[in-house]
């Protein structure tokens, strides 16, 4: 029988995936109004919380001394030290992604919403300016999930896979798949994995949007995301974990009902159950699935 895990502690709040980093816990949450919050990660201690505008959030960012937020109407930027707002700049209204940096630059997207579409940003974070900002067309569906940036790309999902030219936002390219993509796209050595709402995991080309080969999987949870690690593809659905190598050969299935973005460690794969009734986090072994 495995093992069960000790428990060192636990908070009862309605709030993001956390994110770790230099000993600190990050998580935006909701209470009389929605903040950053800030936490010991071994102990659980409120380090620092700051109000967040804009309504809904995305998951906090960590870049270099910055904590980095999305809502539905704002882009702000936090100190991690103390909390303190640094800049906040408006970014339109929609559903927000989570922003990705890369070069100093943060990428980010926001969903549609009433009469404003999807729209992808890139804005300079040391001084806060807007780089570029793209609206996609009207009939375009709306954003599932966050972006992905590679290789100066920047990659959304949004119906189609849709890639842009971190340059200037100009649209590069776009993958029509069988059905609505559902999940954030994942870069990894040139092939970008989308699952969409048929069930489908692609693996197309960065490049170009061409295809390199589909497994059926299952229908994903809406903004979830593959994981890839040495050669191997870790992708939960809505009824199991999948293990695939990079080629697209089958490795293993562990089945689980809603399954989360499987972070992945040197043997190990992890993944949550998140359905209503069933809630869990399992130690997977990446050798055979057990």
């Amino acid at each position: 029988m495995p093992e069960e895990p000790e428990i060192y502690g636990d908070l009862y709040v309605s709030a993001s995936p956390p994110v770790v980093a230099d000993g600190s816990l990050y998580t935006t949450e909701y209470r009389e109004e929605r903040s950053v919050v800030a936490r010991n990660a071994a102990t659980g201690e409120l380090q620092w919380m700051s109000a967040v505008d804009g309504g809904g959030m995305g998951i906090p960012v960590v870049a270099d001394e910055r904590i980095l937020v999305q809502s539905y109407t704002r882009f702000s930027g936090f100190d991690r030290q103390n909390g303190d707002k640094l800049r906040e700049r408006t970014i339109g209204q929609g559903p927000p992604g989570c922003p990705v940096v890369a070069d100093d630059v943060a990428y980010l997207a926001n969903g549609a919403f009433n009469e404003w579409s999807t729209e992808v940003f890139a804005f300079d974070i040391s001084e806060g300016e807007q780089q570029w900002r793209t609206s996609l067309k009207e009939d375009d569906a709306d954003l599932d999930g966050s972006v992905a940036v590679n290789d100066g790309y920047v990659f959304i999902v949004a119906g189609d896979i849709i890639a842009f030219d971190t340059a200037d936002g100009s649209e590069i390219w776009r993958t029509q798949l069988d059905s609505p993509a559902k999940t954030t796209p994942t870069v990894s050595d040139g092939t970008v994995y989308v699952t969409d709402s048929g069930g489908m995991l692609y693996a197309v080309r960065t490049e170009d949007g061409s295809e390199r080969w589909t497994a059926d999987v299952g229908e994903p949870d809406r903004g979830t995301a593959a994981a890839v690690a040495d050669g191997e593809v870790y992708v939960g659905t809505k009824s199991a974990l999948y293990s695939f190598t990079t080629n697209g050969e089958t490795r293993w299935q562990f089945d689980l009902a809603d399954a989360t973005t499987p972070p992945v460690d040197t043997d190990t794969v992890y993944v949550g159950e998140s359905g209503f009734s069933n809630r869990a986090v399992y130690a997977v072994a990446r050798e055979g699935g057990s």
